[in-house]
């Protein structure tokens, strides 16, 4: 799919990125997506839409591509011209990329633009892409806060309706503190039907961050044992905005006790759940070390010990547990099971834990989330589970999710988006608080279907963040 080296191609491999301009960004894209010639001896041509004039390329660079820049347009509606052009002349493109930024600036431009434009501009932009071929839509997330209304997911939701979704990168902008996102499609049908919900948003006073990095220490022996944990550093950073010193937070998901963990650490009092007894146990036993590490602070300086509970529970029954009923929570943080790709037995991943003889996947447990194979019904529990977890916040309490999108067989599953829609929508118990990128940078990029298919090392992580609705 392109003339890259493997160390070049292996630059493409993360799902985020800096950016730094749409030029550049449109020299990796070409570069990535296209071949100089292809293999009948036809130059690849290139489409770029942007608001003003590209001219960042060497003819060392491009060799026999033939780019053409369509420029100057202001909305969408212009844009729209532009791609009707397109197809008046029949023009066809081995890879189009689209500067969409700006162009739909709230919910309600979203609103217009799906009712009255979307659909042909997607229908427009699969007949110009060569089939099979990739487009690039590059968009931003409405303000400079992350707490605006995430259209980048919802155009993903629009496009795919005419293009296979293959993937999304976020673009980390340091000079403004913005994300953008750059969506890759391919001119073919897309395998899973996209779920689409409104939301109802109410930012939290307090500004999130847009994106952190955090690098997980080296797990302890017992903490192997799990196959997926979150670093308590993140935990810890939420922690410090969404509670005070002695709010009562809570896991329903609790794992080897990490949140539990960044509790303590924070002086707050703490509730955790697992429905695997093994779970229970190493988080009591770390949760012990982590007395014995902070006894003296403890005993002779300011804080006093918090109270720190673990408990073997189902979470999918919350509201039938008599030791929750009457709890009041401040704030609940939790990493759900990412779904069942932990019994893909094909993995890279799974096959280093069973070379070391460890639990490839959480339990076997029925009524364990990542034992169900069926998305929209693992999306209908994990949904289940958090509106049960609003009945137990206080008024104005908050809810942060730590998971991420995940691929299998080339389809993407949105499952952060998913989950957002379900519960910000007509039928969920929350508003859509606003999101945080953990960038993980401390991983090792695999080479994935290098030189036959694209897919890419998706090592950000969404850290979702919810506020209790009408309270």
């Amino acid at each position: 799919m392109n003339d890259l080296s493997y160390s070049d191609w292996m630059k493409f491999q993360k799902s985020f990125f800096r950016f730094e301009s749409f030029e550049n960004l449109a020299n990796d894209t070409i570069l990535f997506f296209t071949k100089s010639r292809w293999p009948n001896g036809e130059p690849s041509r290139v489409l770029l839409l942007s608001k003003q004039e590209v001219d960042a390329f060497s003819q060392m660079h491009l060799g026999d591509r033939v780019i053409e820049n369509k420029f100057g347009y202001t909305s969408y509606r212009d844009l729209l011209e532009k791609l009707r052009s397109e197809l008046k002349q029949e023009s066809r493109y081995d890879f189009v990329l689209v500067d969409f930024r700006q162009l739909i600036k709230s919910e309600r431009d979203f609103a217009i633009f799906r009712e009255e434009i979307g659909e042909e501009m997607s229908e427009i932009l699969r007949a110009i892409v060569v089939p099979r071929r990739y487009l690039g839509l590059l968009t931003d997330f409405p303000g400079p806060s992350s707490t605006a209304y995430p259209i980048p997911w919802f155009l993903a939701v629009l496009l795919r309706k005419k293009l296979r979704l293959r993937d999304e990168k976020v673009g980390l902008c340091d000079f403004n503190g913005k994300v953008y996102y750059l969506l890759l499609l391919q001119s073919k049908d897309d395998r899973r039907v996209p779920y689409y919900s409104r939301i109802q948003t109410a930012p939290y006073p307090h500004d999130v961050p847009a994106w952190v990095f955090v690098k997980s220490p080296p797990r302890k022996k017992n903490e192997i044992y799990h196959p997926a944990k979150f670093p308590e550093a993140l935990v810890q950073r939420f922690i410090g905005i969404f509670t005070r010193r002695g709010d009562l937070v809570f896991d329903p998901m609790v794992g080897t006790g990490s949140s539990l963990i960044a509790a303590a650490r924070m002086d707050r009092k703490a509730v955790g759940i697992d429905i695997v007894e093994e779970f229970v146990d190493i988080a009591k036993e770390r949760l012990s070390r982590e007395v014995l590490t902070q006894l003296d602070e403890w005993v002779y300086g300011k804080n006093k010990r918090p109270q720190i509970e673990v408990l073997k529970g189902d979470a999918t029954r919350l509201l039938d547990d008599s030791r929750l009923t009457d709890r009041v929570f401040d704030y609940c943080i939790t990493s759900p099971p990412y779904w069942s790709v932990l019994r893909n037995r094909g993995s890279e991943y799974q096959k280093s834990r069973r070379t070391k003889k460890l639990p490839q996947f959480y339990s076997q447990e029925e009524r364990d989330l990542g034992n169900i194979d069926d998305y929209d019904k693992f999306l209908d529990v994990l949904s289940s589970v958090y509106n049960q977890v609003a009945n137990l916040l206080k008024p104005q309490g908050h809810l942060t999710v730590i998971l991420k999108n995940v691929k299998r067989n080339h389809v993407v599953y949105p499952i952060a988006w998913d989950l957002s829609m379900r519960l910000c929508g007509k039928s969920g118990e929350y508003d859509y608080s606003g999101n945080t990128l953990w960038c993980q940078d401390d991983i090792k990029i695999r080479p994935f279907a290098l030189g036959i298919h694209w897919v890419s090392n998706t090592l950000h992580n969404y850290c979702l963040h919810f506020g209790r609705r009408g309270t």
